[in-house]
């Protein structure tokens, strides 16, 4: 995207949940590019650790229930879901 964009991030205890919500109104992505994101088939121009990996920790650390969810509408932009557990201490 050429023009600047705004980007929001959200954090909310959800019941035992802990949901971190990043947003932008970006072009979107299409279905296809995020499941590509999320199963790591996509090739990387940088050198970051990638959000599969990303997921996979999650899901690893606190299992299946946890993870990053992404959706997307083209021309309206995306959003990107993070949920784990909260944790009191």
């Amino acid at each position: 995207m050429i023009e600047p964009c705004k980007i929001q991030v959200y954090i909310e205890r959800y019941g035992n949940d802990l949901m971190i919500y990043v947003r932008d109104d970006g072009v979107g992505i299409s279905a296809k590019k995020i499941e590509q994101i999320l199963n790591g088939t996509v090739v990387s121009k940088g050198t970051g650790i990638g959000l599969n990996n990303i997921h996979e920790r999650i899901r690893l650390l606190y299992g299946d229930d946890y993870g990053i969810t992404i959706t997307s509408k083209e021309s309206r932009g995306t959003t990107l879901f993070v949920t784990i557990p909260f944790i009191e201490e």
